[in-house]
């Protein structure tokens, strides 16, 4: 997918600490994926914990997350169709998050040419 998109990273996953293992929305829907093999299948792999996500426990976005698991994929919201009931890499950590993700944070849609900017540590990167 990074080379077919020349975007710098094609997949984002909630990391569960406690248990070493990552949650993550794929083709077979929102599923777990132990530490170990998700590394293993990674062409390249970044951790960012958000500012805005270190002033919480975490260990609610991980509830949050495994209570979708077993919930389909959603290949219509790459492109910008999303349903609510199904969800894409991105959109399953704007779920976990969304309570925490302050209003003045911009979120890039997928489907924008704003997406191949991440924010970290309040940084705009490219």
């Amino acid at each position: 997918m990074v080379r077919f998109t020349n975007m710098p990273f094609s997949h984002a996953a909630l990391y569960d600490a406690t248990n070493r293992e990552v949650i993550e929305a794929e083709k077979q829907g929102v599923h777990v994926t132990p530490l170990a093999d998700f590394v293993k299948k990674a062409w390249r792999l970044l951790l960012v914990r958000p500012s805005w996500a270190a002033t919480g426990p975490g260990g609610q976005a991980v509830a949050r997350g495994r209570a979708l698991i077993g919930k389909p994929y959603d290949n219509w919201g790459l492109i910008g169709l999303n349903n609510p009931d199904k969800y894409y890499c991105c959109d399953l950590i704007l779920k976990v998050y969304k309570d925490r993700i302050p209003t003045d944070e911009p979120i890039p849609a997928s489907s924008s040419s704003e997406a191949r900017f991440y924010t970290i540590q309040g940084r705009r990167i490219k």
